[in-house]
């Protein structure tokens, strides 16, 4: 699908965007890594997931925290970024998208775990979670859906302590561990593409 390079208001903060609309009423936003160490919205997963939404019909926002890119702003330790994907996931809204999956990859993953109490998705993907560094309980709390994608030689988030994560997890939809690659995916890409395509697609799906 055609990328439209847009930009969100967040206040004082300009977020620079890429939109993709889809073949459907509904729309994912995904959220990029760490900004401090490289992470922005061209990130190779980010992109993947990108793909494999628009290949199951949503519409897709892809989005650059802010300090990162165009974005205006500076690196805020998480709190000012869970703004920014607030207000990302409210232009899916503000487009008359419901039903809407919240979704992060690595330090994006954490911050839409954070966000959830902000906003109400009808599911959230995150792949990668870096439990080794990060609190992720708001998912053990939450009754929105869970979708997790990982790797078996993640060195952030260690495969037995992501086996155990997911046992905890009581609104678990589906989880992926992708044999083969670490916490960077590289040349692995199409297998999260083909995940999120297979989970979202299927009229069934939780979300």
């Amino acid at each position: 699908m055609p990328q439209e390079r847009i930009h969100i208001q967040n206040g004082p903060v300009d977020l620079e965007g890429l939109w993709s609309p889809g073949k459907t009423d509904r729309g994912a936003v995904v959220a990029h890594p760490h900004p401090l160490y490289g992470g922005s919205m061209d990130n190779n997963v980010v992109d993947a997931l990108a793909v494999g939404f628009g290949a199951a019909g949503l519409a897709t926002l892809l989005f650059n925290f802010r300090g990162v890119g165009a974005s205006t702003g500076a690196y805020d330790k998480g709190k000012g970024e869970q703004e920014d994907l607030a207000a990302a996931f409210h232009y899916l809204e503000a487009r008359g998208l419901s039903g809407n999956v919240l979704s992060g990859y690595s330090f994006g993953a954490w911050v839409a775990e954070q966000a959830l109490s902000l906003l109400h998705p009808s599911c959230i993907l995150v792949v990668s979670p870096p439990l080794a560094y990060w609190d992720f309980s708001g998912l053990l709390r939450t009754e929105v859906p869970v979708y997790v994608i990982g790797s078996d030689s993640d060195q952030f988030c260690p495969i037995e302590q992501l086996r155990a994560f997911l046992k905890r997890l009581p609104t678990l939809a589906d989880a992926e561990i992708l044999k083969g690659t670490d916490h960077f995916y590289s040349g692995r890409e199409t297998l999260i593409e083909d995940t999120v395509r297979r989970w979202f697609e299927k009229p069934q799906s939780n979300c």
